[in-house]
């Protein structure tokens, strides 16, 4: 994948913030999704032909890498959705992850994963610099980029700028003030620490209410059914 891709549709937006997030299971396979929350459109008519600027554009792209998308219209503001699945070994081969990196080195020892970027990265390209020219304002890019990592194992090392304990989820956050730097983790997949299905993730709260709710109904049920045995042993008890 050419490291243009993802810069060039940032051209489409501006002033925004983008959340690239990703999830890997104790499986190795990987989930991740972009979501751009874009430009304002007046109506519906602009909108589509936004739509169908982007579909012409980078269709084709989105196909030959795998990748599902979506554009819609939140509030008359243009959202793009990527996503796609993969596994962790040839996940940094072709994502949009790799135009954000010169480079990367992923090994495993046993059941741990160590990852780490290499090199430069491509962020500065993302982000309104001081010197930034308001007559181009079609080259304004983003504010913020925010990649977001869940893992469904014990992650054992790494140098993320924020973590949310309850979903396991560690987040890198680039702006123009802070944007060369790297992305370094190592995780235990052999360990759970946290429930991901599917696409989408189920935090422990989630889970622990579900079995609640599984409980309360067999103690009705089960309740119920011994109501009724009591009510048929009484009933035989007076007929004798």
């Amino acid at each position: 994948m050419k490291k243009l891709i993802l810069l060039s549709l940032l051209l489409l937006f501006s002033g925004c913030t983008v959340d690239y997030n990703i999830t890997i299971k104790n499986n190795n396979s990987v989930y991740e999704e972009t979501n751009i929350n874009g430009q304002k459109v007046k109506n519906s008519k602009e909108f589509e032909s936004i739509r169908e600027g982007i579909v012409k554009e980078y269709r084709d792209i989105f196909i030959r890498n795998n990748y599902k998308y979506e554009i819609s219209n939140n509030d008359n503001i243009v959202k793009l959705n990527l996503s796609k699945k993969s596994s962790i070994e040839t996940f940094y081969q072709n994502s949009l992850y790799k135009e954000l990196f010169e480079n990367g080195e992923l090994f495993n020892t046993g059941n741990k994963w160590h990852f780490k970027t290499i090199g430069s990265n491509y962020m500065s390209k993302l982000f309104v610099t001081s010197n930034f020219d308001e007559k181009t304002a079609f080259n304004k890019k983003i504010d913020k980029l925010r990649i977001n990592i869940k893992f469904e194992g014990k992650v054992i090392q790494n140098n993320a700028d924020k973590y949310d304990k309850e979903t396991n989820t560690y987040t890198w956050i680039f702006t123009k003030y802070n944007c060369n730097k790297g992305i370094k983790f190592s995780y235990d997949s052999s360990i759970k620490v946290v429930d991901i299905k599917g696409n989408g993730f189920e935090d422990k709260k989630t889970f622990n209410f579900k079995h609640i709710i599984l409980a309360v109904i067999l103690v009705v049920i089960v309740s119920f059914m011994v109501a009724i045995i009591m009510i048929s042993k009484n009933r035989i008890t007076n007929k004798i």
